[in-house]
């Protein structure tokens, strides 16, 4: 195949969701979060059999490692936005689902993005 017939791939390099609920961070209110596309170094110090099965704490920590949020505020998500953000969660723990569990979500109403990049 010649360079030109070479599909262009694209890379999940994170997901943005739409909140429900808005939180405060300082001065500012933020309607949305972007979860980064985790790399092994933002786990350390969080199960993955525990992040698995949706513990809120660890959940919660992968979040904050994984976005630009800090703890506290990650800790002022509604239970609906955490909800949802651990179904995106999961989709960054089993990648070849993610699309499908996205497709799924935006389908029952959330607002999510797919961050890409594109690579020949």
């Amino acid at each position: 195949m010649s360079k030109k017939e070479e599909k262009i791939n694209e890379t999940i390099t994170g997901v943005t969701l739409k909140l429900d609920e808005p939180v405060m961070i300082g001065e500012k209110e933020y309607t949305e979060i972007t979860l980064k596309k985790p790399l092994a170094g933002n786990l350390k110090g969080i199960s993955i059999t525990q992040l698995q099965s949706g513990d809120t704490q660890q959940v919660m920590n992968f979040v904050s490692a994984v976005s630009d949020w800090p703890l506290p505020s990650v800790e002022r998500l509604s239970l609906g936005d955490l909800n949802m953000i651990n179904n995106i969660v999961l989709g960054f723990l089993f990648p070849k689902n993610l699309n499908d569990l996205v497709k799924g979500l935006q389908e029952s109403g959330a607002e999510i993005q797919l961050l890409t990049t594109q690579a020949m």
